[in-house]
């Protein structure tokens, strides 16, 4: 049985993108060092591969803010193959951005994409990153779009199901606040019922190896220093109909609220570290360390699930993570396969010499991208 095959950027060209005006980059199928003093354009360069695999900026910008000041656009094309450096296949990914009209389109091998999932579903990419810590310490919004963007690569037709889903509960939250009566409320409720089961069963699916990967990821990076356990908690779960009759059931008290209190939109995953909330008992290096597993545990089930090794992206982990967890992490990298893309301000500071002929360092400066 063959092994998961890895995805990889051969090439990445940025035109108007943040604060880099042009650039065209070839990065190493393994380790990539994009090194530099702070403000250079480090993590500009991985907000754009990470855009290409979520067509969404990881520090919360709209698409305008993404556009270089003076600019009336912004593209980003990845040639990604996937496979070995022998054989394979090779698509391209290509993000427009106009400064205007505020929006974003998307092409994938020089064509429009029929729905959200025809692109999640070809290209994978993980991230771990400064904000990556909210994940554990902040509240359940955070955790489910954490879990929903892993699901948007894990599952064809999650990502459609989930955004008709939420364009549905829209819907119904307007006639909540309207006044509207049974027959349009049964109507909008029909429609979410079947999405709803989808996604609570798709999330609950996913949870369990997510779990499991991140308590070995976890042990391995802390020293088994702590109990770690990982759990999906719905407040709804069944066929369509439960979620319909829950609805009908609390017409009255979401009228009043103005608002849809149950659904999937409302569930949280819980994360305890030796049976206490991570997010209130864990220091902040145990935080730090639980997101970094968690983002290892998003690689380990791509490779189980969908058969592939992810992209996977680090920005600025050297100052996350103490020179113990450092270490221990660019060791369980340099044993495993796929392309790495790591920002830090000191090169020194990613340690995988010993694989130094599957690295290469790039220092960035004002937008320029140079081999170092």
């Amino acid at each position: 049985m063959t092994g998961p095959s890895p995805l990889r950027i051969r090439t990445l060209r940025l035109r108007d993108f943040r604060n880099v005006a042009s650039a065209e980059w070839e990065p190493h199928p393994r380790f990539n060092v994009l090194w530099g003093d702070n403000a250079q354009g480090k993590s500009n360069v991985l907000e754009a591969i990470y855009a290409v695999g979520s067509l969404r900026s990881f520090r919360g910008a709209p698409p305008a803010e993404l556009v270089r000041w003076g600019a009336t656009d912004a593209s980003v094309e990845a040639a990604v193959h996937e496979g070995s450096a022998e054989a394979g296949t090779d698509r391209s990914f290509e993000i427009s951005i106009s400064a205007q009209t505020r929006r974003l389109t998307v092409r994938v091998d020089s064509k429009r994409p029929d729905t959200a999932s025809d692109w999640f579903g070809a290209i994978q990419m993980v991230l771990f990153h400064p904000g990556s810590v909210e994940v554990v310490r902040g509240g359940p919004e955070v955790r489910r779009r954490a879990l929903d963007r892993l699901l948007y690569q894990l599952f064809p037709g999650y990502a459609d199901d989930h955004r008709k889903y939420a364009k549905a509960l829209r819907s119904r939250n307007r006639l909540l606040a309207t006044g509207a009566g049974d027959a349009a409320l049964d109507a909008w409720e029909a429609v979410m019922g079947p999405l709803a089961e989808r996604i609570v069963t798709a999330r609950s699916a996913a949870t369990t190896p997510i779990a499991a990967a991140a308590v070995r990821a976890h042990s391995d990076l802390s020293g088994a220093q702590g109990t770690l356990e990982i759990g999906y908690r719905p407040g709804v779960e069944g066929h369509a109909v439960v979620f319909q009759s829950r609805w009908a059931q609390d017409r009255a008290a979401d009228r009043a609220a103005e608002r849809t209190r149950a659904g999937p939109h409302r569930d949280d995953v819980e994360i305890t570290l030796d049976g206490k909330p991570a997010r209130a008992a864990a220091s902040q290096g145990q935080q730090r360390t639980i997101a970094l597993a968690l983002s290892l545990a998003e690689i380990s089930v791509l490779e189980g699930l969908r058969h592939r090794t992810p992209i996977l992206l680090l920005d600025d982990v050297s100052s996350e993570l103490d020179p113990q967890r450092n270490e221990a992490l660019f060791r369980a990298l340099t044993d495993r396969g796929g392309q790495v893309v790591v920002t830090t301000t000191r090169k020194e500071y990613v340690r995988v010499e010993a694989h130094a002929n599957q690295r290469k360092d790039f220092m960035i400066s004002k937008g320029h991208i140079v081999l170092d």
